[in-house]
């Protein structure tokens, strides 16, 4: 454990930790640093999440989102109705009887 200032290039500080240990009676603060590697990054925040949808919303043109939402909206009834798409995908006639 190191006990004074400490210089931690590119770390953020992560937590801090008032009077979390004791140095020859006397309490000390205690701090915690992340340093992101290869890539990583800290939690997403609302204001990330906003951004995100945000250029994803800019980067995308009215007729792909109707075609999206057309084709949510076909494989959600596909899924609803397993029985007919096993009767298109065999050329099998079902019926539903109890």
């Amino acid at each position: 454990m190191y006990s004074g200032n400490m210089m931690l290039q590119n770390a953020l500080q992560h937590h801090y930790l008032p009077y979390y240990y004791s140095i020859c009676g006397v309490l000390k603060d205690g701090f915690t640093y992340v340093l992101y590697i290869n890539g990583g990054h800290p939690p997403w925040t609302i204001f990330d999440y906003i951004q995100h949808i945000g250029s994803t919303l800019a980067s995308l043109s009215p007729c792909s989102i109707l075609q999206r939402l057309y084709r949510q909206a076909q494989s959600l009834l596909r899924s609803l109705l397993p029985w007919s798409n096993i009767a298109s995908k065999t050329g099998i006639q079902y019926s539903r009887t109890m």
